[in-house]
């Protein structure tokens, strides 16, 4: 899986950008891309990526597999995977 880490201190909010490493690059419809500039940062585990989730207080979460990671671990709730082309995705927000 490749992550990106983004803490910009903006109102105190801890920002994790994640998806799987197959998918950087790739146009899923005529508005969605899974930009390397966005997501690319480096590869992670599944420990590093769920440790990083569990901290966040706003994570944009991209493909079937991690999706599935964050499924099984409590992560996201099925009722806010949402599907664009075919691929899972997810949005948390603490707030």
């Amino acid at each position: 899986m490749k992550a990106k880490h983004i803490n910009q201190g903006v109102r105190g909010e801890y920002v994790v950008a994640v998806c799987d490493e197959k998918l950087l690059g790739k146009q899923l419809t005529e508005h969605v891309k899974i930009s390397e500039h966005f997501y690319k940062e480096k590869l992670v585990g599944k420990e590093e990526v769920l440790n990083e989730l569990k901290k966040a207080t706003l994570a944009n979460i991209f493909g079937n597999e991690i999706i599935k990671i964050t499924l099984e671990e409590g992560v996201v709730d099925e009722a806010n995977v949402k599907e664009i082309a075919g691929i899972k995705h997810a949005i948390i927000m603490c707030i």
